[in-house]
């Protein structure tokens, strides 16, 4: 038995994901606007109840790489690091993009009214105007990414060390620059 916790956190959702020898043994998303680190907490919380798997038996630990919410994704990468630092265990990631289908065309929604557009053999884009054939639910909207999807990813993850892990944000991210930068006081 090889217990891997899978952690999502680049939507507005915080999803995670225990997968034991290829099977999804616990999956559950909730929103978690602004506080991914706390739900993803809480998700955990609730998968060691519901199957006993303490977070020091987990042989490995995945993040969602991005693309998508800057800080979302960053907390969750963030907090796989710290796992896999702290257990000493392999840390991997996928893309947000794979989390939601691999196959298929996929889209994000990335600032107001652009969206990141990945077409599978292509490097993603930014567009406004999305194709008929992106992947939508049963309702028309975007699919947001879920770590349950990993458990048939396996080739799609890409490990590393805990210190190398990074998320992949495809875009710089927006931030302003101040007019007038900051004076520096003496100390």
């Amino acid at each position: 038995m090889t217990p891997v916790v899978v952690v999502s956190t680049s939507s507005p959702d915080a999803s995670v994901a225990l997968i034991v020898a290829g099977e999804v043994a616990f999956a559950e998303a909730r929103p978690s606007e602004r506080q991914a680190g706390a739900v993803v907490l809480d998700l955990l919380r609730a998968m060691t109840e519901r199957t006993g798997c303490a977070l020091a038996d987990v042989a490995a630990w995945v993040a969602d790489e991005g693309p998508g919410s800057f800080t979302g994704t960053r907390v969750g990468v963030m907090l796989v690091k710290t796992w896999a630092f702290l257990y000493d265990r392999p840390a991997g990631v996928v893309s947000a993009f794979d989390l939601i289908d691999p196959a298929r065309t996929v889209a994000i929604p990335n600032r107001k009214t652009d969206f990141l557009l990945r077409i599978p053999g292509h490097a993603p884009t930014v567009t406004n105007n999305l194709p008929a054939e992106v992947v939508r639910d049963a309702d028309g909207n975007l699919p947001r990414p879920r770590a349950e999807r990993a458990a048939s990813l396996v080739h799609n993850i890409r490990w590393t060390s805990a210190v190398a892990l990074l998320p992949d944000y495809v875009l710089p991210p927006s931030i302003s620059v101040p007019k007038r930068p900051q004076e520096v006081l003496p100390t």
